[in-house]
């Protein structure tokens, strides 16, 4: 290969490369979350198979309710060298001791 063509795709593929865009996390329907998880009837057992397994697991107290076990599932997106363009979506879920879903939320900046 010439040196001239080199160049040219050297450059190319740093444009490519800054253009790309970086995601972290795997992505989750809000709506089906909204539509299919509920409170009090969901397990976590049906949790795990519909959103995978989640990014940190933690515990909490809610008053009024007690004892609540934790999952967060996160999912980002950028392009790289765009900070501007960093997008999240985060969701919290919150269950009791009978291993059901006592509670949710989520929030997007899709």
């Amino acid at each position: 290969m010439q040196l001239s063509l080199i160049a040219p795709a050297i450059l190319l593929g740093l444009f490519a490369a800054s253009c790309a865009t970086v995601t972290m996390g795997r992505d989750f329907s809000t709506q089906g979350v909204t539509e299919g998880v509920i409170p009090g009837e969901t397990s976590m057992e049906t949790v795990m198979a519909v959103l995978g397994q989640p990014r940190s697991r933690g515990k909490g107290y809610i008053p009024g309710h007690g004892p609540v076990d934790i999952w967060t599932y996160l999912y980002m997106s950028a392009v790289a060298g765009q900070p501007d363009s960093i997008k999240d979506k985060q969701l919290l879920v919150f269950f009791d001791r009978e291993r059901k879903v006592a509670g949710y939320l989520w929030w997007s900046g899709f």
